[in-house]
């Protein structure tokens, strides 16, 4: 993963991976742009061939919250989708959450983690050729770390054998 900055200043991050084959896949995230609209795109190239914009597609089978969801949310101080991306050097994963105002609680329903401190909107991975959404994934995709922004004994959506 590369960035144009290094530290929480950046303005972009790049990430590649390696594919089966002869596919390779690429995220690139402009920083403080929507991710629903033009902050991430989604890429993969084929052999010799120009990397082909597959962001529409990757979009349309995410497990975002609907419009209406997160309108409501947003009436509640809840920021839009962003990706939670401090796994993605080390595992082909990005999670997807939004932030409550932490002046503003929110109740807790099925997409919130940590008593109410996230909204969860998926997981994208790269499967080898292609990028999938997964509404949960087991423990090996998402290790836990030392300090994470979600503690794993508050995420029911990172499996554990």
């Amino acid at each position: 993963m590369v960035t144009d900055i290094s530290g929480s200043a950046f303005r972009y991050w790049l990430r590649s991976f390696s594919g089966s084959g002869d596919s390779t896949g690429y995220l690139l995230q402009l920083k403080g742009c929507p991710a629903s609209t033009v902050g991430m795109r989604a890429y993969i190239a084929k052999g010799d061939a120009a990397p082909q914009d597959v962001t529409a597609a990757v979009l349309a089978q995410s497990a975002f919250p609907d419009a209406a969801a997160m309108a409501t949310y947003a009436k509640a101080g809840v920021s839009e989708m962003f990706a939670l991306i401090e796994q993605l050097g080390s595992v082909p994963v990005l999670r997807w959450i939004a932030e409550p105002d932490p002046d503003r609680p929110i109740e807790e329903d099925a997409r919130t983690i940590d008593r109410g401190n996230f909204v969860h909107g998926g997981f994208l991975v790269w499967e080898g050729d292609r990028f999938t959404f997964h509404w949960t994934i087991p423990i090996a995709m998402w290790p836990c770390r030392r300090y994470p922004t979600i503690p794993c004994s508050h995420d029911p959506f990172v499996k554990r054998p």
